[in-house]
């Protein structure tokens, strides 16, 4: 049997799916009274299926372009070194280093997202294929679904937060020593401040058009997860607008009318285009010449 269905993400592969069945595992453990005769082999394959995580395509992408991002600043800070204090240069790595290590993480959770729909879309090729009855998703499967995009969430967001702050203090709107924290709010203060610097202005105005602005990826993010740190969990729909072959619908939970992954892959996408945009920008070079 040939199931048919699209997939527009670049970083998926069989490996990535194991994660999923090990997760399983983690939220089906029971205490009742049973007593497990080797305690060892759970925890194994628990630090197996994620360490399976970083041998996938996506997480060799995210080094990828972290060592591509890197070898361009290194060489910039190189070539400017005798214009900045040590305390600057050592303040910039880190929060390069820290920016990075976000963008890692929230990957991961997307990947994990990717492997539960991508099952699932293989579950319902088979049942359509072989005309039985579907089995709905169990708790387990919603709580492992809010682990993945929850988690993603809070990741993606403070790579935002991390890399507006790293931004301001790369371009000299703030000193290495002032407290790091940043906001929407504080981040376009600063690059109005300095608006004689014409690479403050031309990142005010992406971030204020691409990012910040109305129904951008970057408000939604900040939205959605305010939501589930403030106040309540994200209400999901099944209303999604995929379809598998043969005309069939996928049900599957969504925001917007697209399912999870996709959903979140979107974010992700906007996420690279201000890496790639902003890289232009700080480092004076064309994407193609990294």
């Amino acid at each position: 049997m040939i199931c048919l269905f699209s997939q527009n993400h670049f970083h998926k592969n069989a490996i990535g799916l194991v994660s999923l069945s090990v997760l399983t595992t983690i939220f089906n453990k029971s205490y009742k009274g049973n007593k497990m005769t080797d305690p060892t082999k759970l925890d194994n394959k628990i630090v197996q299926g994620l360490e399976a995580l970083t041998k996938t395509t996506s997480h060799k992408a995210v080094v990828n372009l972290q060592n591509k991002v890197l070898k361009t600043h290194n060489m910039f800070i190189e070539n400017n070194k005798k214009l900045c204090s040590k305390k600057w240069h050592a303040k910039v790595k880190n929060l390069f280093d820290a920016s990075f290590l976000k963008y890692a993480l929230f990957n991961l959770h997307l990947e994990l997202l990717w492997a539960q729909s991508d099952l699932k879309r293989l579950s319902l090729c088979k049942v359509l294929d072989n005309s039985i009855e579907e089995m709905d998703i169990n708790a387990d499967k919603n709580l492992i679904l809010a682990f993945s995009f929850e988690s993603f969430l809070f990741q993606a967001r403070a790579f935002v937060d991390i890399y507006m702050f790293f931004i301001c203090i790369f371009l000299g709107c703030i000193k290495p020593d002032e407290p790091m924290n940043m906001s929407k709010k504080r981040f376009e203060k600063k690059m109005i401040e300095h608006e004689q610097n014409e690479k403050c202005v031309r990142i005010q105005k992406y971030f204020s058009n691409r990012v910040f602005g109305n129904e951008s990826w970057g408000t939604i993010l900040r939205s959605l997860r305010d939501k589930i740190a403030h106040r309540d969990m994200l209400r999901l729909s099944n209303k999604s607008t995929e379809y598998l072959f043969n005309d069939e619908l996928f049900d599957w939970p969504t925001i917007q009318c697209m399912t999870l992954d996709r959903f979140f892959q979107s974010i992700e996408n906007g996420i690279f285009e201000l890496i790639q945009e902003t890289s232009e920008i700080l480092y004076e070079k064309q994407w193609s010449e990294f």
